[in-house]
Parts: C-alpha cells; sequence; structure tokens
C-alpha cells in the first residue's frame, strides 16, 4: 500500500479522513473521486520548487519567483492554450451550482448580490424563486 504524505500547500487541503477536501474558505468542501487524484498528485509534484521558493513553498501554484505564487495571468493563458473557454466555464459552473443550492448560499459563497443570484437562478430554470432568504 503506498504510503500517504500530507498535502501541504496555502489553500488548505486535508486528506486524513480518506476524502480529500479543499479549503478556498471557511468551510472545507470535498473533492470529487476524478479531481481529488489529480489535485494529490498535482500537490504531491508541484512544478517550480526547483526556483529560489525551493520545496518549502506552501502555494498550489508555485511561481518562479521567491515566495510567489504563478500569476493568474499565466494560468489563463495556459487554459486557453489548451482550448478552456474561461468565461463559458465560469458560468456553467455557477449554473450547476445554483442547480442544486439555494441561490442566497450560492451569492455568498461566490460573493453574488442575492438580487443576481436568483437572476441566473431564473435564466437556468431553476425554481428556488419561492425560497425563503436569509437576511443578513
Amino acid at each position: 500500500m503506498k504510503e500517504k504524505t500530507p498535502l501541504t500547500c496555502a489553500v488548505n487541503i486535508n486528506d486524513t479522513t480518506g476524502t480529500i477536501t479543499i479549503s478556498l474558505g471557511t468551510h472545507p468542501v470535498p473533492v470529487p473521486p476524478p479531481f481529488a487524484e489529480l489535485l494529490s498528485e498535482h500537490v504531491r509534484n508541484r512544478p517550480n520548487l526547483r526556483t529560489a521558493s525551493g520545496a518549502e513553498s506552501h502555494w498550489l501554484f508555485p511561481g518562479t519567483r521567491a515566495g510567489k505564487h504563478l500569476h493568474p495571468n499565466t494560468i489563463m493563458l495556459r487554459l486557453r492554450g489548451l482550448g478552456i473557454e474561461l468565461l463559458g466555464s465560469r458560468n456553467t459552473a455557477r449554473d450547476e451550482h445554483l442547480s442544486v443550492t439555494p441561490p442566497p448560499l450560492v451569492a455568498k459563497a461566490l460573493g453574488y448580490s442575492y438580487q443576481v443570484a436568483f437572476l441566473h437562478a431564473d435564466a437556468a430554470g431553476e425554481a428556488w424563486t419561492r425560497y425563503a432568504s436569509e437576511r443578513t
């Protein structure tokens, strides 16, 4: 059996319970099986660890400059080079999220206003319009 090594990086990734979770905010979220293996493999074999940052870098995507992460534009250009349409992917992910989660929760998680989240849910054909929203 392959020995597990702890997954460490600036994004909190936890593999102690046998289910990989990722915390981008306050609450850990389980990573589904096809992506959990990819995430685990990436963390164990992150690039740019032989630069000035060294193996001590805690970034999920370490950059080539000491203590710095990979610039978001670099990631964006790499994804576009692979033919991934970023805006469409983001919108699809948001709509999928709205199909299983009430708009107020999606709004809070993604930083949208409740009104905008309900507009996207309506446009996606979701029946959350009667959901009692949380008042802040």
